[in-house]
């Protein structure tokens, strides 16, 4: 096809303005040609068309990269909060668990304890 998002908007805007007034297109008579070997000496005239507004697809193209960007902003801010939870809390698991393993091995510590924080036994 010759009109496509690959080609700029000016340049689809301007063909199909020309298409429009009359003009001939060389690039269309050319694809029609090698599409349609068999067809020759034809003439191309444009009486009506309708087109997509290609300026509203260029500014919902760059809405939508916008909204990809923040969308990936938000994604990658929330997964570092979310992981430097998860370490935080890893952290504090792996130094319970080392008290644990200190008072099973020597439970007179639990003792110590008490008397460090000045907490009496009934």
């Amino acid at each position: 096809m010759i009109l496509n998002a690959f080609t700029s908007l000016e340049e689809n805007t301007s063909r199909l303005e020309n298409l429009l007034s009359g003009k001939q297109d060389q690039e269309l008579a050319l694809e029609i040609t090698n599409r349609f070997p068999e067809i020759q000496d034809f003439t191309l005239n444009v009486q009506s068309a309708k087109f997509p507004d290609f300026e509203l697809y260029e500014q919902v193209r760059l809405l939508y990269r916008e909204f990809l960007a923040k969308q990936r902003e938000i994604v990658s801010s929330g997964f570092a909060a979310k992981a430097e939870s998860h370490i935080a809390a890893q952290l504090r698991l792996d130094e319970l668990e080392h008290y644990g393993d200190l008072l099973t091995r020597f439970p007179i510590l639990l003792d110590y304890l008490k008397l460090e924080s000045g907490i009496t036994q009934p």
